[in-house]
């Protein structure tokens, strides 16, 4: 794991082509932006392990009982 300090309006780049800059910092709260090629799956991780959640419980039903 790699840990930066950065002030509003600085970034970091991952790889060639995706940026990550402090957009702004309020009251306890960092905005960001980032920029990143539309192949590149951007997402909060909340939302993405409530996506995991949701894709693992439809599963379960499939080659379950099956009701004649």
């Amino acid at each position: 794991m790699l840990s930066l300090r950065r002030r509003q309006s600085e970034s970091i780049l991952i790889g060639p082509d995706i940026e990550v800059r402090i957009a702004a910092v309020r009251g306890g709260v960092v905005y960001i932006d980032i920029v990143a090629p539309p192949n590149v799956q951007v997402d909060r991780k909340e939302v993405r392990q409530g996506l995991a959640t949701v894709n693992r419980r439809s599963t379960k039903g499939v080659g379950g009982d099956k009701h004649d």
